[in-house]
């Protein structure tokens, strides 16, 4: 046990934190639970110890009393509290509810972890205690991604336990009482810190007290060195400036005593080789960071002189930094957010937009004035007068044009600024990636025309953290001779050489585009990622690192990948492998390539490379394929096994879809589902958007991974209607056909008319699938979760085109699972009969929620899931931004993909009524993305591609819109979350509008 160590235990508990729903006083008996917690946060050691201790709080309390009173019997008392805590587990964890009992298993784990933490203690020395506070700081980086309550115990009975040993006398311990009481301050510190991370004032204001009182009490010249007193001081009174800074009540005092650490460490510096232990390091850097931070929010100074005075003097010392290892990784993270918040703010933007317009209509002015001066018909005293107008106006012009530009310079600086400062945050660590990484993207990719970035610096950046953004930066491949296309091409040469199977489908895809296609701009595209090839097949990384041939084994399978799933077959349910042109290479050949299907998730390895026993090789494909009934393309649905024993099914795609707008899509979401992990409320429902893989082939073509033990809901609720209905399906639709392109009161009356014939019966499915009480309510449970994660991320990104073959739920726990993601960013708002609800939450979407409806677990889950996305609206802004100059996503559909959409949800075609009532939506939304490529072809026609990157940042118009509409419905007109998702609820059941939608999305059902 004691090898598991802090770490493992960690980790085994950060599994369970999710299916708890509280702390330990929900487990516990209430007032015996609180009595042994008190005690032992208090340092209150007057109750007796229990010896077979049933909770977390008792184990905690009883071990460290036990230590407390018998010092020399530590070791054997630390290990017989774990050993009684593991055998003791299913009285730990024993209760009628299976929710208790996992909040009980949570805690048992925090209890081992607590204990573990105690025995890693003693292993302390004066020799070895920086090295194993960096090692403990390795392990517990956990924290920063999790609620305080989750860790909140180890940080204060690690304290505890300092305290206890400051009191033993010198053979008992293996470290100094400085020492022990230098730990005790770390660990208020860091509990501290991170109380700060988590929004907890008073947790950050007792600590910051208790640090001061230490401090003061226990510090002095007799027992510690001069460096040692300056450095605890220094600590003490930035703790303090926190707290004061928390409450809001003393902004000056707080900055005013930041700066005066800073200044009397310039003068007097801390020498750190004479400290025992030297966290935490509080740099001035990172001192000065957060004084900038403050003086902005607290309007103590203008945004350019917090440049100029505080971030650029500590940033311009990088390379001494590096010389002396004295970086702060954070100091760089604020630096880069506060130089980059100018730039979201809209501030910069607003005035230069102000300035630019006046200076405009001044130079008219001038202009008119000019032409009037010199027109020899009019009176000579008007022309003077018109001429010291003139003179006064040209004065201003020049003051306006100096002051703008004044300002598009404070704004080239700032984007400078931020890239510098997020590249070398990048570089020097990982605490901030989430964000970091993507904040760079999107900067570099906007601004990759007039800043040059350090390709040192770029190419020391840890290969796994642009993985996530690799789709993006692909799409700005150029066959053109410039410092950006080479900075990128050695990135994607450097991820593609540590991450093969990351990187190699991406850069197929480009390849592939080169077939058939006159577009200069995919040729460039294809051009591009074909050097990269074959650099990569020369390269000699490649043949020390890469255990098999990659580039042939990706090239084989997507090659017959695109080969199968272009195969032209018929509607027949199974066909022989054999009978295919390249059925022969499936059968006989797919396994000697050695890798997983492209639609297997490969877990990215920070460390380095693959390893290759992990990865789960194609080892044999079925010889039938199936071919999916609906849809035109006909898919094609390949099952395999995989060499750990598993059977894996793929689609292959082909035809006018293009794939990489639902790759894209699920990227999102994928973003979206960390937002979830990270927030309590979330993680204990276990909220997440289903995803899937989704691999593009070159335009029109890919494989999608197949969502197992799954069922489209139009098939569930057919059957259920068919059986239970008034009304077939044919005849509802027929009589919405009807009346679509009549008035509002006609269309209304037919859809009132079919509902009174068809009601709800989802809740069917769930009496009929899941047969015990407690599958059955968790079934629905997850159902209720997963329609209300779906519905609100889907409105805020405007997915659309909900319609029931694009919703498919797992048949064993009900999950829903949205597919087809192609209508995004209010793209189905544009369709010839536009989309009218937020979201699809129809009478049987409503049916299967249960007796409660909308007012139960769904409603309360849907008011989590638009927090989390409104309070993190700069992230979701963010990762928008990086796809904002994708030139290879359409923020807009085309009037032929508009028309396809709704034609292909209906049996029948659309009629020539409809097609006449929707003429002039088609004619209004001519500017699409094939408008869009064309521009860009022109560009790329150019010599050296110029005008490519110009037309790439002038395309942001469409993108601007939906990113607008996007932060728009975060901010909701400043309504509550509760007002913001009973609007959408009665928007989206609302039958005024239901009556409104294209009947192939069958809103009566």
């Amino acid at each position: 046990m004691s090898s598991i160590g802090v770490n493992g235990l960690a980790k085994v508990l950060d599994g369970y934190n999710d299916g708890a729903t509280g702390n330990a006083m929900q487990m516990e008996d209430e007032s015996e639970g609180r009595l042994y917690e008190s005690a032992w946060k208090l340092n209150q050691w007057d109750l007796p110890p229990v010896i077979d201790s049933k909770s977390e709080h008792q184990s905690i309390y009883s071990c460290l009393k036990m230590i407390h009173d018998s010092p020399l019997q530590k070791n054997n008392i630390i290990n017989n509290s774990i050993l009684n805590v593991t055998k003791n587990r299913n009285n730990f964890v024993k209760s009628n509810s299976e929710i208790v009992q996992n909040a009980n298993e949570k805690c048992w784990y925090e209890t081992l972890a607590v204990l573990t933490s105690f025995e890693n203690i003693l292993t302390y020395t004066d020799e070895n205690i920086n090295g194993k506070i960096e090692e403990y700081l390795e392990k517990t980086k956990w924290y920063r991604n999790k609620q305080l309550l989750s860790f909140e115990n180890i940080i204060l009975s690690r304290k505890a336990f300092y305290e206890i040993c400051t009191k033993f006398q010198k053979d008992e311990r293996s470290l100094s009482d400085m020492s022990y009481w230098l730990l005790v301050i770390f660990e208020l510190h860091r509990y501290g810190d991170l109380s700060v991370f988590n929004d907890e004032v008073q947790r950050n204001i007792n600590s910051a007290v208790y640090i001061n009182r230490i401090v003061s009490n226990k510090f002095d010249s007799t027992n510690a060195n001069n460096s040692t007193l300056k450095f605890v001081d220094r600590l003490s009174k930035f703790n303090i400036s926190r707290a004061f800074w928390g409450e809001r009540t003393g902004t000056s005092f707080s900055i005013e005593t930041l700066k005066s650490l800073i200044k009397s460490d310039e003068m007097d510096p801390i020498n750190y080789e004479e400290l025992h232990i030297r966290k935490p390091y509080l740099s001035n850097g990172l001192l000065n960071a957060i004084v900038a931070k403050w003086s902005a929010q607290s309007k103590l100074d203008t945004c350019e002189n917090i440049i100029n005075n505080y971030i650029l003097p500590e940033a311009s010392k990088f390379q001494e930094f590096v010389k002396n290892d004295t970086i702060d990784t954070d100091m760089y993270h604020m630096f880069a957010t506060f130089c980059d918040e100018q730039l979201r703010s809209g501030e910069i933007e607003s005035v230069i937009s102000a300035y630019d317009k006046t200076a405009r209509q001044k130079k008219k002015d001038l202009m008119d004035l000019d032409k009037f001066m010199r027109d020899e018909s009019k009176p000579r005293h008007e022309r003077k007068d018109a001429h010291r107008v003139f003179k006064r106006l040209e004065v201003q012009y020049k003051a306006e044009i100096l002051e703008l530009k004044k300002h598009l310079k404070y704004r080239e600086k700032c984007t400078h600024n931020a890239v510098d400062f997020y590249l070398k945050s990048l570089v020097l660590g990982d605490d901030h990636d989430a964000t970091d990484t993507d904040r760079f993207c999107a900067l570099w990719l906007e601004n990759s025309d007039n800043i040059v970035i350090d390709c040192e610096l770029l190419m020391s950046i840890s290969s796994h953290k642009f993985i996530q953004w690799a789709s993006q930066l692909i799409s700005r491949l150029f066959n053109e001779d410039t410092k950006f296309q080479d900075n990128l091409k050695n990135l994607l040469l450097k991820v593609a050489i540590d991450y093969p199977l990351h990187l190699l489908y991406l850069l197929k895809s480009l390849k592939l585009s080169l077939v058939n296609t006159k577009d200069a701009l995919s040729l460039s595209r294809g051009k591009a990622a074909e050097d990269i090839w074959r650099l990569l097949e020369i390269d000699k990384r490649v043949i020390e690192r890469w255990p098999i041939n990659f580039l042939k084994s990706v090239d084989d399978l997507c090659d017959n990948c695109v080969i199968m799933a272009k195969e032209k077959v018929g509607r027949s349910s199974k066909i022989k492998l054999k009978t295919l042109s390249n059925g022969s290479w499936w059968m006989h050949d797919v396994s000697k390539t050695g890798i997983p299907p492209p639609t297997v998730t490969v877990p990215i390895k920070k460390t380095g490379f693959y390893n290759m026993s992990e990865l789960t090789t194609i080892k044999q494909v079925e010889t039938e394929i199936s071919v999916a009934s609906s849809g035109i393309s006909l898919p094609k649905i390949m099952r395999m096994y995989l060499s750990n024993g598993k059977k894996h099914t793929m689609l292959l795609k082909s035809g006018t879809d293009d794939l990489r707008q639902d790759a894209i899509m699920e990227q999102v979401f994928d973003k979206v589902n960390l937002l979830f992990q990270k927030d309590y409320e979330c993680l204990k429902r276990k909220l997440r958007v289903r995803t899937y893989k989704v691999i593009p082939l070159g335009f029109g073509t890919g494989v999608i991974e197949f969502v197992d033990n799954s069922i489209p809901l139009n098939d569930i609720l057919r059957n259920l209607h068919k059986v239970n209905d008034e009304m077939s399906l044919d005849e509802a639709r027929n009589l919405m056909k009807k009346t679509q392109s009549l008035s509002y009161s006609e269309r209304y009356k037919a859809y009132k008319m079919i509902t009174n014939k068809v009601s709800p019966v989802l809740r069917l499915f769930f009496y009929n699938n899941f047969l015990s009480p407690d599958d059955w309510f968790e079934s629905r449970v997850v159902y209720s979760h997963g329609i209300a994660s779906t519905s609100i991320t889907g409105y805020i990104l405007g997915l659309g085109d909900r319609h029931n073959n694009n919703i498919l739920l797992e048949k064993s726990y009900g999950e829903p699972i949205h597919i087809d993601l192609g209508v995004a960013f209010d793209q189905g708002k544009a369709l010839p009969i536009p989309e009218t609800v937020p979201f699809r939450l129809t009478r049987d979407i409503v049916d299967g929620l249960g007796i409660t409806g909308v007012d139960g677990i769904f409603t309360k889950t849907s008011e989590h899931v638009f927090r989390v996305l409104r309070e993190n609206r700069q992230y979701i802004e963010g990762i928008l931004d990086v796809l904002k100059y994708d030139p290879l996503y359409s923020w807009t559909l085309s009037p032929i993909r508009k028309q396809k959409i709704q034609e292909q949800l209906n049996d029948y075609k659309v009629s020539e009524e409809i097609n006449k009532g929707v003429k002039e939506a088609k004619d209004g939304h001519t500017n699409n993305g094939n408008n869009n490529g064309a521009a860009l072809s022109a560009a790329a026609t150019k010599p050296n591609g110029e005008g490519i990157q110009k037309v790439i940042h002038e395309d942001g118009s469409e993108a601007s819109i939906a990113i607008e509409s996007v932060k728009n419905k975060l901010t909701a007109r400043g309504l509550s979350n509760e007002a913001v998702v009973r609007e959408l609820i009665r928007e989206a059941v609302n039958e005024k509008n239901l009556c409104l939608i294209y009947l192939g999305w069958c809103p009566f059902y």
